[in-house]
């Protein structure tokens, strides 16, 4: 039995509220994601943002991916690994 699209937004509302939190300030951060980005991985995070409040059914590999946008994103919020990868930046174009 199919179920409805409705009944699919509610329960990936329920299994994943706290991701689609997530997600939703992820491509709000412009410092992030700069605004009229057309770089592929930000259109990746905005697809898999889409699906999650479209009622798209979320596959095992679908979650891992959000996942891991959401530890690489928090991870450049980390000020140590901001001030290694701007040294990083710095010497390469040195």
């Amino acid at each position: 039995m199919k179920r409805s699209k409705q009944t699919q937004i509610e329960e990936n509302k329920k299994l994943f509220g706290r991701r689609i939190r997530q997600l939703s300030h992820i491509l709000e951060d412009e410092s992030f994601i700069p605004d009229g980005s057309t770089n592929s991985y930000h259109e990746f995070i905005l697809s898999m943002y889409k699906a999650l409040i479209t009622g798209r059914k979320i596959t095992p590999k679908m979650e891992l991916a959000i996942t891991k946008i959401v530890k690489s994103y928090a991870k450049t919020l980390n000020p140590e690994y901001r001030k290694e990868r701007s040294n990083w930046t710095e010497n390469t174009i040195a």
